[in-house]
Order: C-alpha cells, then structure tokens, then sequence
C-alpha cells in the first residue's frame, strides 16, 4: 500500500495519526484488499481510521453469503483495533441491473446494517451531521449527501447544489472553533459546494475520495512524475464521470488549500477499476493501492517542523 503522509496542526495538546481509505469497491473474491488494511492497521501505530465512502462495488454483495460475511467480519476487526468514523458513496448505497436503460437503483441494504452494527460495536461510527470527539478531543464530522444531491453537484448544476448545501448543512456554521474539525464527505465536488456557500469556514480539514487519484496511480509508468513535471501536482487524467478535460481534471488528488485556514486532501484509492467496470476491472493490478496518513500535530510543534522543513 502506498502512503500519502500529511501533517496539520490540532489545537489540542495531543497529536493524533489517522489512516485514511477510500474506495474499497469491495465485491466477492478480493478479500486480498481488506486483508490489506488489516495489516496496516496492526503493522503501524495509528490512533483512528476514516473510511471515505464506496466501500463495497454495489449492495450486490449483500447477496453473496461468504462475501457478507467477510465484509461484516472486517467491520468487526477493525473496531477491535481502533476507533473508525465512516462515511457512505454512491456504490454503497445503490443496487446495479445489468440494463443499460436503468444501471443504478436506490438500495439501502448496506447503509442500514453497517448502522444496526455501530450500535452494538463500541468503536464504530457512522453518525452523520453531528460533531464526533477523537481521541484527542478534537472533532471530526461525517456528512452523506444523497445520491441524487452527490449527482447534481457532479454534474455542477451549482446554483441548486449550493442552495441545497445551504438547506441541508448550515449546522457547519456553529461547529466549535476550539477545537480542529475534520470534514469527512465522499465526493470532492460536494466539499467544493460547501467551500462556495461559506460553510467551511470553521472546518480545517475535509477529506474525500471518489476521484480514484484521477486515474494516475500507475505502478510502473510515472505518470504523477510527468505531471508534476508540468506544474500539474493535483491534476489527474480522467474523472469518475469519464471527463478528461483540463477544466473538469484540474483538481483530482493530493492536497488543496482553499485559503490559509481551510484545506481538503482527495484520497487516493484502494481499488482503480473496480468490478462494475466489466472487463477493464482485470486492469486493476496495473495500479497501486493507495492511503493517506493525516498527523495532526500540536501547533507549536507543527510550526516548529515546517519550518524545518522550509530552511
């Protein structure tokens, strides 16, 4: 797994280092993925885990016995290790028909049973719309947009989405600024609308996936090595809706800073061509699975490193 460390800084006394996944599209027969983050998880000292949406290819699992299982068996290890705050996308909570007139359905299957096991396991959280307290008591707040709000932003009907995340996110407003707030949503676009109605004003840190590192991720051609080369550091090359226009591709990964007090890291993912897509999804070993590593560092020793880092 490659890891993309970042540091930010918690006004709180103790720092704290969370590992962030996204994008498991987890299906039937590659339980090597979660077997994965496993292993990083008891392989490294981290304090909690984000998961960022699309945790499962489509509620299709749900129908497979030994592939439910898994995933719910997964859910359970991970809350024996550490303390776990996921958010939902798109592919967790639709259904898909093999029919080109009508590929995704509404589905609520899984959104319902991860809730039904965060009330009977003590380290999982999947409470949305409400501040969360880490373990260092900073906060951290999830929101899952529908499917139908997470599509007009994609599609950037922004006047309506902005009116919307008005409606649906004012609370963001009245967060405590005594403590760093971390934002935890799945779609970049929709953190983006946030950012333009003025509601993030008091969020440090917003983090998503959704992006699939906009396709960049090769193992062997460096492809983010020639882009860096260009000026192009967040740049991918194709976004989920299948756009490889420089305007729509301009901010795909890595870290961007909305303004000097406000930032939103896009996630790489685990899973690059995931199962839905057919037979490209045998691709899928071309590209490696990704992380992220936030360490929220206490200011003045977070001040302290960046200037070491600077000189």
């Amino acid at each position: 797994m490659k890891l993309f460390n970042y540091m930010i800084p918690t006004k709180q006394e103790k720092g704290l280092k969370a590992l962030v996944i996204s994008d498991i599209h987890y299906y039937n027969k590659d339980d090597h993925k979660l077997n994965n983050i496993i292993k990083e998880l008891e392989s490294n000292k981290y304090d909690v885990l984000y998961l960022i949406g699309d945790l499962i290819d489509a509620t299709n699992v749900l129908d497979n016995r030994e592939a439910r299982g898994n995933l719910l068996n997964f859910l359970r290890r991970i809350n024996n290790i550490l303390p776990t705050y996921i958010a939902f996308g798109s592919h967790d909570s639709a259904y898909y028909l093999n029919d080109s007139n009508n590929i995704w359905t509404d589905e609520n299957r899984f959104l319902e049973i991860v809730l039904d096991m965060s009330l009977k396991l003590n380290n999982l959280f999947v409470r949305s719309n409400k501040p969360l307290e880490l373990p260092n008591h900073d906060n951290v707040i999830i929101i899952n947009p529908s499917f139908q709000y997470s599509r007009k932003t994609l599609l950037k009907n922004q006047e309506e989405s902005i009116k919307e995340a008005i409606l649906n996110y004012s609370f963001l407003k009245n967060v405590d600024i005594k403590n760093t707030n971390t934002l935890l949503c799945h779609y970049p676009e929709v953190v983006f609308t946030l950012y333009k109605s003025g509601l993030l004003k008091d969020i440090d840190l917003s983090l998503a996936g959704h992006t699939h590192n906009g396709m960049t991720q090769l193992k062997v051609f460096p492809v983010e090595g020639l882009l860096n080369l260009i000026g192009q550091e967040n740049r991918g090359l194709i976004t989920p809706d299948r756009s490889i226009s420089f305007k729509d591709t301009k901010y795909l990964r890595g870290k961007i800073e909305f303004d000097s007090k406000t930032s939103l890291i896009i996630n790489p993912c685990i899973t690059s061509l995931a199962y839905l897509t057919g037979r490209l999804h045998y691709l899928n070993n071309l590209f490696y699975q990704g992380a992220s590593v936030i360490n929220y560092i206490p200011e003045n020793e977070y001040h302290e490193k960046v200037k070491k880092l600077y000189k």
